[in-house]
């Protein structure tokens, strides 16, 4: 909110909780608001968050910073394997300093976080095969999770568009979208070597 958000959604399955065995948002922004939003809703979803996904929640953010380092420093060096790698023609990630939000990331974020995305060479025949190649990296369309957990967007998130519509969003044939979790880096980098030959 300090930035300039009128509202903030959160995702509290993501990296908040950690590890994807809760269902969770939040809402924040002014008080009027939010009251607003409250009173509109609780008959559809419920008055408040299940007790146990509560407690859960509030036992996970105790170790959110921690993780959040964690998560930040393997993405980086993930990136920055996957920048050099001949088969990979874009890597996306705001810690890399040739991105172009990367100093603007530098003045709002204490890390770069756990999500990145790459094109690969080969569209999506090159992605299919990196995929399923892979052993120890999962397929899953969650993502801020401990474990690392790969998916494809043109065919998952943004199936329903045409190739046209998706090239001009920036959703290459070749993308894959990383979250990198909190495993050791070498050995994510490690299962993208042996499915990249």
């Amino acid at each position: 909110m300090d930035l300039g958000a009128d509202l903030v959604l959160l995702s509290i399955s993501k990296f908040l909780a950690g590890n994807g065995t809760l269902l969770g948002g939040a809402v924040v922004g002014p008080e009027g608001f939010i009251e607003d939003i409250r009173w509109n809703t609780t008959e559809f979803i419920g008055a408040i968050m299940q007790p146990m996904e509560a407690w859960m929640t509030l036992q996970y953010l105790e170790t959110l910073s921690m993780r959040m380092e964690k998560h930040s420093a393997n993405t980086m060096a993930v990136a920055q394997y996957l920048k050099k790698h001949p088969k990979v023609v874009h890597v996306n990630y705001s810690g890399l300093i040739d991105h172009p939000q990367h100093d603007l990331a530098c003045r709002q974020m204490n890390g770069h976080g756990g999500l990145l995305s790459f094109v690969l060479k080969g569209g999506m025949g090159g992605a299919s095969t990196v995929m399923n190649s892979l052993k120890m990296i999962v397929h899953a369309v969650t993502f801020g999770t401990s474990r690392t957990i790969c998916m494809h967007p043109p065919t998952i998130t943004h199936e329903h568009l045409t190739p046209k519509e998706r090239l001009k969003a920036g959703i290459d044939d070749g993308l894959i979208r990383l979250s990198v979790g909190l495993e050791n880096p070498e050995d994510l980098i490690r299962d993208l070597d042996r499915a990249l030959i």
